[in-house]
């Protein structure tokens, strides 16, 4: 009688399972990236805040969040908020 635990019979998934971790990693670095690319425009930094998202993820998000802003970013927040205030003055 033939055993039916042959090696022919044996699948290996160890291959699939890293690919799909690596397939995983790499969206999740990928969606870091537009995240971090999002928050990076309000900072006057959008590819910074991409490239740290890219590279560090979550981490990268983090420095991204808390790097204060540019000159120019911030006088452009002030000037929203000033025309925010008008707005809502009238």
């Amino acid at each position: 009688m033939i055993a039916s635990t042959s090696p022919l019979y044996e699948t290996d998934t160890s291959g699939q399972a890293a690919l799909g971790v690596l397939v995983f990693i790499g969206l999740a670095c990928i969606l870091c990236a537009f995240i971090g690319k999002a928050i990076g425009v309000s900072k006057g930094m959008p590819w910074a805040g991409f490239f740290l998202g890219l590279l560090l993820g979550p981490i990268g998000l983090i420095i991204i969040a808390v790097l204060p802003r540019t000159a120019i970013a911030e006088a452009a927040h002030q000037y929203q908020v000033q025309k925010l205030l008008e707005r809502v003055g009238k």
